[in-house]
């Protein structure tokens, strides 16, 4: 008998066991007001020290003028749902890897992760972070999430585009995303050509 595995419920901020992921917490940018959600970083999600610091010493959601270093956020934090008021069940929760209140966020430097990908980007193509503008079938991307590579600035290479998820098993041929915003697929985050 033969069996066949494949990840086809794959969730953003997953990453696979080979080649050998690198992990730790980074310092984040964060808030004291509960209600402020700029800080908040859900999981999958593109970050890099804020490029307008001058000493950059904490981790921002991605922008578009963000560039090396990268990683990818995941965790596990929960917020509530601002329209529940009885906690009764896990839907009444939104799961995040760090919230706006959190000073630290665990990151992946170097691995193939899930993650939001904005437009058309070809397998083996070069991401970069998304710039939240472009609209991709008629919704804006988002910032956090990648895009193709726009060729011009090396620096801005966060990783390469290796397929959609459930594509990793060597039975589907690997394709490209769709043009819409939010895609999930296998980034090979600072991969080779990706430094």
């Amino acid at each position: 008998m033969v069996q066949t595995a494949f990840i086809n419920y794959d969730h953003a901020g997953a990453f696979e066991p080979f080649p050998k992921p690198i992990t730790n917490q980074v310092n984040k940018k964060f808030t004291t007001n509960p209600l402020t959600t700029t800080y908040d970083f859900r999981n999958g999600f593109l970050i890099s020290l804020d490029p307008a610091d001058t000493t950059k010493t904490a981790w921002i959601i991605a922008k578009a003028t963000s560039e090396r270093p990268f990683a990818m956020t995941f965790g596990y934090e929960l917020k509530q749902i601002a329209s529940q008021t009885y906690i009764l069940q896990d839907s009444a929760f939104d799961v995040f890897a760090a919230l706006n209140t959190s000073s630290q966020t665990p990151a992946l430097h170097f691995g193939v992760a899930t993650m939001f990908i904005d437009g058309i980007v070809q397998p083996g193509a070069f991401v970069m972070p998304s710039d939240g503008t472009t609209a991709h079938s008629a919704v804006t991307g988002v910032l956090g999430h990648v895009m193709a590579w726009d060729g011009s600035n090396r620096k801005t290479i966060c990783g390469q585009y290796q397929g959609l998820i459930g594509q990793s098993g060597g039975k589907y041929l690997k394709t490209a995303t769709t043009d819409v915003t939010g895609t999930l697929g296998k980034v090979f985050i600072n991969g080779p050509g990706a430094q």
